[in-house]
């Protein structure tokens, strides 16, 4: 395992995502004992978020600015989304709840009645999206939307990218080779140039799949940290996201001409652990732009983007960590070779259910949670939500069977359960859906073995 998956299969144990759970910042406000507290929270959640008009979300760290200048045309996906020209309104329930429970099931191997661990400096770090009050919300299915693999088309990025990085990093690589290898035990088969840099500090990794061409640039071997034209590429994790995303304008209008495009949203993600002594384990600088699609206000970045992540995990001996600036860096840069957004169908507007009947089901024992270990699931004491602290609203999307995935609405529950030793808080996070669904009753008397209430 390379140290970039260890680190990530850390960080994984002990809260957040994947690369689709973006840790979204919210301000709420604090806890209300009574049932109608939701309704006081959301309004707080307003006020907080600042939502714009049209419902559209607007969340520290996130930021939008006036296109950069560029030559290169923008690699933005166009704002139409495709799907069916009629979409039903379901009325009454279409899935059972164990179809719902095996989303989860398939995806993260667990039971009902658990929950995942969110750590966090304070509650305003919490990944919330505040329900929004709507009547309807949509059901989507992902199926990803390849085409072939082109050697030809990845040597042409290849030849447009390398001459401007490798001149900004000041280095000169050998002659490569284009591969064909597959990943992820040989479910995908992957165009991709690897080089390792045995004369130079950095790693350069390009890979074309069938729905997407990337670059990879870290320094890990050396932790001198990436110069791009004379500057190092850090970041001071004391300072506000609105503050890092100014600090980082140079570097981001360098990563933007080298790839030839131009992003005009940007946002920061912190992640957190339980045993981390110096702040975030990392520290993750997204810039993209907006599609239109209704998914992106539940934190799916949906365009090509360009990322840099700082790395602040002491796995090895030598690992540099720090309480401030952060210095070891990787930077991707991700083209879709068809649009992301096209990749998720709506298939339907399914009503929801209020949150009062969310927590009847939730204080019944119909929850789904989510930590990517089971024997950490397995070991984990029981917790009571009576009485919770915040609730929010994300998508959630499961394997299924044929290789798609199917995406719902959720309402999030979170109940702080303690603080870790490192002083972050600890917080129990569960689902319930937010459409209603047949065989309530059937699906609990089917998990008694998974129940402790």
């Amino acid at each position: 395992m390379t140290r970039e998956t260890i680190a990530e299969a850390i960080t994984q144990l002990d809260g957040e995502l994947l690369e689709r759970y973006f840790a979204i910042k919210a301000d709420l406000n604090k806890p209300k004992k009574a049932t109608g507290r939701a309704w006081i929270k959301w309004a707080a959640a307003a006020a907080c978020f600042a939502l714009m008009t049209g419902g559209v979300l607007t969340l520290p760290g996130w930021r939008e600015e006036a296109p950069l200048e560029s030559t290169a045309s923008d690699c933005s996906e166009s704002s139409e989304i495709s799907g069916p020209t009629e979409i039903p309104t379901w009325e009454e329930p279409r899935y059972t709840a164990l179809e719902i429970a095996d989303l989860f099931a398939v995806q993260d191997n667990l039971g009902t009645n658990q929950y995942q661990r969110i750590y966090v400096p304070d509650s305003k770090d919490l990944p919330l999206v505040a329900p929004g009050g709507e009547d309807y919300l949509g059901v989507y299915r992902y199926a990803k939307k390849g085409i072939p693999l082109d050697k030809n088309e990845l040597s042409a990025f290849l030849d447009s990218v390398l001459p401007s990085l490798t001149d900004s990093l000041d280095i000169t690589l050998p002659p490569y080779e284009i591969r064909e290898s597959e990943r992820y035990g040989g479910r995908e088969r992957v165009y991709e140039y690897l080089e390792f840099g045995e004369h130079s500090r950095y790693r350069l990794k390009f890979v074309q799949s069938e729905t997407y061409v990337s670059v990879g640039l870290s320094d890990y071997r050396d932790k001198q940290g990436i110069v791009l034209d004379g500057e190092i590429i850090q970041a001071d994790q004391r300072l506000t996201d609105e503050e890092i995303l100014d600090s980082l304008q140079s570097v981001k209008n360098k990563l933007c001409r080298i790839f030839g495009v131009s992003f005009t949203k940007e946002k920061v993600v912190r992640r957190y652990s339980s045993y981390s002594e110096h702040g975030v384990n990392d520290l993750l600088v997204y810039f993209y732009n907006e599609t239109g699609h209704p998914l992106e206000r539940y934190g799916e970045i949906l365009s090509d983007y360009i990322h840099i992540r700082f790395d602040n995990i002491a796995n090895y001996d030598g690992d540099i960590v720090s309480d401030g600036v952060l210095t070891v860096a990787s930077v991707g840069y991700r083209k879709y070779r068809t649009p992301l957004a096209e990749s998720y169908e709506l298939i339907a507007n399914a009503g929801l259910i209020s949150l009062k009947e969310a927590e009847e089901l939730l204080f019944k024992g119909y929850a789904f949670g989510g930590h990517y270990c089971p024997l950490c699931m397995d070991a984990q004491e029981e917790v009571s939500f009576e009485g919770y602290e915040f609730v929010g609203m994300e998508y959630y999307f499961g394997e299924e069977d044929d290789g798609s995935a199917l995406g719902i609405p959720f309402y999030t529950f979170y109940k702080e359960i303690g603080t870790s030793q490192n002083g972050n808080k600890v917080y129990a996070k569960t689902y319930v859906s937010a459409i209603p669904l047949l065989g309530y009753d059937e699906y609990l008397e089917s998990q008694k073995a998974y129940h402790r209430r």
